[in-house]
């Protein structure tokens, strides 16, 4: 487990997310095997770390990371993976979305298709086969 100082942690956003993010595996660990006081002292902990940071951290502007899927347009069965912010592309959205918090305090995904139509026939054969009726739904 990497270490911090108190300083790091306090003025340095991405210290602040990886010693969160460590807290967390550990709050995560605890709960799994059972481990309640634990949980409930590094969840208190974590809380008050979280309210330090954000009385002595100077205010500051939050990012945004969207994580779009990306397809040839008019062409959702052309799937090509995932990009980050439309610059950076990747195979899986776990890889996706581990970029993004790298780069990021917020990350948002996209699940548009550009073509509305295939949607729409998708849903009428869906309807056809049930032979029930259905409601499209235009993204």
């Amino acid at each position: 487990m990497q270490k911090y100082t108190f300083s790091e942690v306090m003025t340095n956003p991405k210290k602040q997310r990886e010693f969160l993010k460590q807290i967390d595996r550990i709050i995560a660990y605890a709960r799994k095997y059972g481990y309640v006081e634990a949980v409930i002292a590094y969840s208190e902990n974590r809380k008050m770390l979280v309210e330090a940071i954000e009385l002595f951290s100077p205010a500051k502007e939050e990012t945004i990371a969207i994580i779009h899927a990306d397809y040839e347009e008019y062409q959702p069965e052309t799937f090509r993976g995932y990009t980050v912010n439309r610059n950076g592309r990747f195979q899986t959205l776990d890889e996706a979305v581990e970029y993004a918090a790298s780069i990021a305090d917020r990350v948002m995904t996209s699940s548009t298709v550009d073509n509305y139509e295939y949607d729409l026939d998708d849903q009428r054969k869906k309807a056809h086969r049930s032979r029930n009726s259905t409601s499209a739904v235009i993204h």
